[in-house]
């Protein structure tokens, strides 16, 4: 089971800086993946368009052939805290619809990152605690990032414990 797949990039769909360069190859990477005996991925979702393409690519049905199953997260990745803050006001309302799909089985991916000056810190912080109260709602895990932010993370999650059942906290 792959817990943790960026498929929904523009690449797997040929593009690169805007430019289509292949066909897109997503049925054959999935077929990879099923030949390395993965039979389960779940799409990482960090904004709600992801979201949102990752729930069309599953009820399409289209990718059942390589013998993959998928499932998806929905969340905002802190990367994007501020974009989606100023261009997407009603994104938790727009997230908390998607995650009633029994598709999604996380909520995220949402977290800090402080690395990347994306977006700031505030923004993440504000961003990251909704979802608290998502995957409080749903009872769905937590699909957690953290990256040069451990104090704030750390404090957040501690804060919020009883918010969540259960995730998975990926960094690097």
């Amino acid at each position: 089971v792959d817990i943790g797949a960026n498929l929904l990039d523009d690449m797997f769909k040929g593009i690169y800086n805007g430019r289509q360069c292949h066909p897109n190859d997503l049925q054959f990477v999935l077929e990879r993946a099923s030949k390395a005996c993965i039979s389960e991925i779940m799409l990482t979702a960090g904004s709600v368009e992801d979201a949102e393409q990752a729930q069309e690519l599953i009820s399409s049905g289209g990718y059942q052939k390589s013998g993959v199953k998928l499932y998806t997260t929905t969340g905002i990745h802190p990367t994007r805290a501020t974009q989606t803050l100023r261009d997407e006001p009603q994104y938790m309302e727009k997230l908390a619809i998607l995650a009633e799909s029994p598709h999604v089985v996380a909520i995220g991916e949402c977290g800090l990152d402080y690395c990347r000056q994306f977006s700031t810190p505030q923004d993440q912080i504000t961003v990251f605690k909704e979802h608290f109260e998502l995957a409080k709602v749903t009872r769905k895990p937590m699909f957690l990032h953290l990256r040069d932010a451990f104090d704030d993370f750390y404090r957040l999650v501690k804060d919020h414990r009883e918010s969540f059942t259960s995730g998975v906290v990926h960094s690097f």
